[in-house]
């Protein structure tokens, strides 16, 4: 079972990886449900590592996440006490571009 990972989402927390991705993230950057597609197995389980289908204008708005820290919108300093925007953590966006392995045969590091 190579999508043993949908099922854990589904079993964690009661949606589906579309409904689940659909209502936390996607609908938060302005992307409805019926705008995309995903592939799905014979269980109609969406894949959680392939099959997701996106315009490129919707595929950017993911890297753009990272561009303002984790924040779905860009930042209201006037109000920034208030701003509940915050998508993924900024810690956890700081982390995911460090280096976390190097291969010195291939000299390559993974993470950056």
């Amino acid at each position: 079972m190579n999508n043993i990972l949908s099922y854990v989402i589904k079993d964690r927390s009661g949606l589906s990886p579309r409904e689940y991705l659909s209502k936390n993230v996607l609908s938060k950057l302005g992307i409805k449900e019926d705008e995309y597609d995903w592939r799905q197995n014979t269980d109609l389980m969406e894949h959680a590592y392939a099959g997701l289908n996106l315009t490129a204008l919707q595929m950017a708005k993911l890297p753009q996440l990272y561009l303002q820290g984790g924040k779905y919108k860009p930042s209201n300093t006037s109000n920034a006490a208030s701003d509940d925007s915050q998508l993924i953590s900024k810690e956890w966006i700081d982390d995911s571009v460090k280096t976390h392995a190097s291969d010195e045969f291939f000299q390559m590091d993974y993470g950056e």
